[in-house]
């Protein structure tokens, strides 16, 4: 049911800015993946690129970003 499809970089981007879960955020969500994948030392072009776009929004920093300022 959750499943989207293949979907393009920008709707990708578009759905997760918008996107808030019992979790948090979905930004907060992709940014942790793109730093525990790293921690393993693998690379996904496709997520680093979402989480690069996601990090150049103009939507408010997470809270853990806010503090570290």
């Amino acid at each position: 049911v959750q499943y989207a499809g293949r979907l393009s970089l920008a709707d990708q981007h578009r759905h997760v800015l918008q996107g808030h879960g019992q979790s948090g955020a979905n930004r907060d969500y992709v940014t942790a993946t793109v730093k525990a994948i790293e921690a393993e030392g693998f690379r996904d072009t496709q997520l680093h690129q979402l989480a690069t776009m996601l990090h150049g929004a103009h939507a408010p920093a997470p809270a853990e970003d806010r503090e570290n300022r």
